[in-house]
């Protein structure tokens, strides 16, 4: 299987990992969350982290064309946020697209990508 396609599969699968622990956090902060969901949620939980600084670090830094500012952004989401609400050009335009369209109607309270106070 070529690069661009496990490429292509890698992103897929870190943003189903994404959805599915918006659900968990929706069903736990609904206090629907059970102990035998935990016991699925947060080992998946995990995986999924390390899946999201995988993307960071190696996807978003393709697409971005700058490596993460770690520690700090070592998952995507905060360095989409850096994006987002700065003026970065055309970084800032693509990260808001991300969220808009690829985050945000998944998040819990519908904004994924939350402004820096």
């Amino acid at each position: 299987m070529g690069c661009l396609i496990k490429l292509i599969l890698f992103i897929w699968a870190t943003w189903i990992g994404y959805a599915c622990m918006m659900s968990c956090l929706r069903a736990k902060d609904a206090g629907t969350l059970t102990t035998v969901g935990k016991v699925f949620a947060y080992p998946t939980l995990a995986i999924f982290i390390v899946m999201d600084a995988l993307l960071n670090i190696i996807v978003a830094s393709i697409i971005f064309l700058e490596w993460p500012r770690l520690p700090k952004e070592i998952l995507t989401t905060q360095r989409l946020e850096r994006f987002e609400y700065n003026d970065f050009g055309w970084r800032t335009t693509v990260a808001t697209w991300i969220c808009h369209n690829l985050l945000d109607p998944f998040a819990p309270d519908g904004c994924h990508c939350k402004r820096k106070r």
